[in-house]
């Protein structure tokens, strides 16, 4: 068989968004790589808007503000709009055209575009009568002049749409993030105190925050805006590109795209390549073409967002899918094809048959496999050098080859999408990472046997692993048995051993586990991504709230009323009193009206509490004996803050006061010596 070249893995390269997927410009040559359009809830409401605005409708919102961050897909967004536009006006192309030619391919692209009737060649009274001025900001943050400033444009533009006559009223779309509104806020306070501009930019960046006002029950509604119906607003980073919706998962036509038979199976590319077994690059498309496989995965990734609070933007999907995949660049050293470095490392591990050269070609093979690449990091530093430190001294010739190809390996890591994937969410999902549980849990399993020896588990768990991970742990079992632990170096010698062990052990917790769906904290995860909209589940956790706030009866810092610190010091004065009223509230349903938000919250008197994973966490290990003072540090400070604000209104609250439900404790080694009472009278009453 032929050593084949595939060029759809160079294509799949340029998906990274430090290539050619970084920058996405409407109706661009570069355009979106997997040929048709993820569908998302702003697609559907962008899609009906074009058909309402072409039919003559004069109730849909006309002027449009899609607000996010880089990558989001806003620009998608808005080819997308132009192109139903289009469709619906039946203008045969010409809007789109019109659009394109105002976006010269090679030069800096102009702030707005503005396309009436006259620009089109076909349909003009249609748009004349429906549409009348399509205005399109690609990037509000842009500007045309070097020394303008771009809050004010948007400003500028704001004021100019809401001076606009009906019969003048315009489409206008705006793609700007939320540092731009705030600034563009400042602005018109100052040159438009008390105007609808003000109102209108505060209602935009209110109904698509993401703090505390999007978490109340009286979140704003943002499509349209309650102030003004011709304002709507939504806020891409929002929707989640990885749960399942009714259309299924949004990232499954990415991987499926990038994984397509047609693009793989075929002769002249790896349907008769003579690498074929051994290389991870086909592998990994073989294994997420099934359907099973790619599910798991993005129960990971689903669960990743869920414990860090990120969502994956469009640009770094289309970054994963390819490093998943394919890697980057410089995984591949000098080889001027990604195809060429498999074909050398497959030649080179066939004719080492199990010696160290074969452990030099065989281990990166293995390490390209997308479960290893999700998570990336191998063994530590420290490890590799001590190990192979004493593998040089004592002739293990194989362990110490392991050791130097994995150093040698290590991903470089300066790209954006493996400094994502090496944050907190490896923490939570990598499976490699994966303790206790039950006798009969899979990832137990697996670690039971590949902790009593290589071999072993390599066998119990051979039909759950594929090329080239077999030949890898293969290998380490060669490695394993140079050992002697009843020869005179035997500490050396049970290091080394266990250090091949927990590295075989991590392969196949990651290629079994991630095929499995399964993540380091499993069960937490699973529980939380219940709870989200679960009122029963929530009111449990609630529950635990109260018993970290001092159940029945508060007691505060009278110190911190003042913004003062705690004090350390044998005597203190505390506000004592009832607690705080603690209500759970399940995470925000998507409506026709606002997109679903995935953060539940716990409402401790006026005071709003975010359940995040972190928090869900802590109050799961508090329930299961764990001190106050081992909470996460985070989680401490959040409870600090409650007790603090809390303890503020009731040293301020009369009623409390005077009829004797709150009062002030005079405490010394947490004993109480002391009580300060306020009587009907106004008067101060010490008690002992």
């Amino acid at each position: 068989m032929p050593a084949n070249e595939n060029s759809w893995v160079t294509e799949l390269l340029g998906w990274h968004g430090h290539d050619r997927g970084g920058v996405r410009v409407p109706f661009a040559e570069w355009g979106n790589p997997i040929g048709s359009r993820v569908t998302t809830g702003l697609i559907l409401k962008l899609g009906a808007l074009a058909s309402a605005i072409s039919a003559g409708g004069r109730i849909a919102p006309r002027w449009i503000f899609l607000i996010g961050g880089p990558g989001n897909g806003k620009s998608e967004a808005v080819q997308f709009f132009v192109e139903q536009l289009d469709s619906n006006l039946g203008s045969a192309g010409s809007l789109i055209a019109a659009v394109r030619k105002q976006l010269p391919a090679g030069r800096l692209l102009p702030r707005r575009i503005d396309v009436t009737a006259e620009h089109l060649e076909a349909s003009a009274e249609g748009f004349a009568a429906c549409v009348r001025k399509l205005t399109l900001i690609q990037d509000a943050s842009a500007s045309d002049n070097a020394v303008a400033d771009a809050a004010e444009a948007l400003v500028d533009d704001v004021a100019d749409l809401l001076t606009s006559s009906d019969q003048e009223l315009p489409v206008f779309v705006c793609c700007a993030n939320r540092g731009l509104l705030s600034r563009a806020l400042a602005i018109a306070h100052k040159e438009y105190p008390g105007d609808s501009v003000v109102q209108a930019l505060d209602q935009i960046i209110r109904a698509t925050a993401l703090g505390l006002e999007a978490l109340s029950e009286s979140r704003p509604a943002c499509w349209p805006l309650k102030a003004d119906s011709r304002f709507a607003c939504w806020p891409l980073d929002v929707e989640s590109l990885i749960a399942p919706t009714d259309d299924g998962v949004p990232m499954c036509k990415m991987v499926e795209r990038a994984a397509a038979v047609g693009e793989w199976e075929v002769e002249g590319r790896c349907g008769d390549c003579d690498a074929r077994n051994l290389c991870p690059i086909r592998r990994n498309a073989e294994l997420l073409r099934d359907k099973s496989t790619s599910d798991a995965l993005f129960r990971i990734l689903r669960r990743g967002e869920l414990a860090t609070g990120q969502r994956w933007s469009f640009r770094d999907a289309f970054s994963l899918t390819a490093e998943l995949i394919v890697g980057q660049w410089s995984d591949y050293d000098s080889f001027a094809h990604p195809c060429r470095w498999v074909h050398d490392l497959v030649r080179k591990s066939q004719s080492a048959q199990g010696d160290a050269q074969g452990a030099m070609a065989i281990l990166p093979l293995a390490r390209a496999l997308y479960a290893q690449r999700l998570f990336q990091t191998l063994v530590p530093e420290e490890e590799l050098r001590a190990v192979g430190s004493t593998a040089s001294n004592l002739g293990a010739i194989i362990t110490r080859a392991i050791c130097d190809i994995v150093r040698r390996t290590e991903p470089d890591s300066s790209k954006h999408i493996r400094i994502v994937l090496r944050g907190t969410h490896r923490s939570c999902t990598d499976p490699a990472l994966w303790c206790g549980g039950f006798p009969n849990d899979l990832l137990k399993r697996v670690e039971d046997e590949f902790g009593q020896g290589v071999r072993q588990g390599l066998e119990e768990f051979r039909a759950q692993l594929v090329e080239p991970e077999l030949s890898t742990l293969d290998m380490l079992a060669r490695a394993e048995a140079e050992w002697d632990v009843l020869g005179r170096e035997k500490e050396g010698a049970i290091a080394a051993i266990e250090f091949l062990r927990r590295m075989a052990s991590t392969i196949a917790k990651r290629a079994i586990g991630v095929r499995a769906g399964m993540s380091a904290k499993e069960s937490l995860l699973r529980d939380y991504e219940e709870s989200l909209r679960d009122q029963k589940r929530l009111a449990g956790v609630a529950s635990l709230v109260t018993e970290l706030l001092g159940g029945n009866q508060f007691a505060g810092s009278l110190a911190s009323c003042f913004g003062q610190a705690e004090s350390r010091m044998t005597q203190s004065v505390v506000i004592v009193g009832p607690r705080s009223g603690i209500r759970p509230r399940p995470a925000a349903a998507g409506a026709s009206d606002r997109p679903a938000y995935d953060m539940p919250c716990i409402q401790v008197g006026d005071s709003i509490l975010p359940l995040t994973f972190e928090l869900y966490v802590a109050l799961r290990r508090r329930a299961d004996g764990c001190a106050n003072g081992s909470l996460p540090a985070g989680v401490a400070a959040m409870l600090d803050r409650l007790r603090h604000s809390y303890s503020a209104r009731l040293a301020r609250d009369n009623q409390k006061l005077t009829d004797g439900q709150a009062w002030l404790e005079f405490r010394e080694f947490g004993r109480e010596i002391g009580r300060l009472v306020l009587d009907y009278e106004g008067g101060l009453e010490l008690r002992r």
